[in-house]
């Protein structure tokens, strides 16, 4: 062993709203996977009330308004889910309306809020602007890249993955990241947390 340690040279403002490592995800997989050979079918009302609990933090697939579990989003609304935290690489139409509804407590995301041609929701717009400047709603800011390579960095059982995009953006003010000089190369690069 070297003996080297990673000399952290910078970091954002930004929070971790996820509260849990990709190594006490992958304990809690372990656990459930006791369960696998059951007939695990249900309906979207009782997966809802079984598996999303005010608090929890949550990321879903799709983009801007393709390709979005909307039933889900619908469905978090009816019951009234609060204090949610969103993983949101690209998030505007689930966002949206989750956040019209009172449902997000944090957000980590690339972009919010704006549904391209459609233009962005005044509203919602405002809601956020409000939430965010009081305080009632923490954002972690990202780029698209970022979310993604942080989702892969949990898919891989690992807590960050080095990247170099978001270095001289202030984007990465915003962000939870941090910069550090590469122990192997001397090098400035960007650590994103896992998802």
């Amino acid at each position: 062993m070297s003996g080297k340690v990673i000399e952290i040279l910078d970091e954002g403002s930004g929070q971790i709203y996820s509260k849990i490592t990709p190594n006490e995800f992958r304990e809690h997989m372990r656990e459930e996977v006791k369960n696998a050979w059951q007939n695990k079918r249900t309906d979207i009302k009782t997966a809802i009330q079984k598996f999303v609990h005010d608090g929890d933090y949550l990321t879903m697939g799709g983009v801007s308004f393709v390709r979005l579990s909307m039933a889900a989003v619908h469905e978090m609304i009816r019951q009234k889910k609060r204090n949610l935290n969103l993983a949101a690489g690209t998030r505007t139409y689930d966002f949206n309306l989750m956040l019209d509804a009172g449902c997000v407590k944090n957000i980590d995301c690339g972009y919010i809020t704006g549904m391209e041609i459609f233009g962005i929701p005044y509203r919602t717009r405002k809601n956020a602007e409000e939430m965010i400047s009081s305080g009632e709603m923490g954002i972690s800011e990202y780029d698209n890249a970022s979310m993604a390579w942080r989702h892969k960095a949990a898919a891989m059982g690992i807590p960050f993955l080095p990247v170099r995009n978001m270095m001289g953006a202030d984007g990465f003010k915003h962000s939870a990241a941090k910069k550090i000089r590469c122990p192997f190369t001397g090098e400035e690069l960007i650590l994103v947390p896992a998802i």
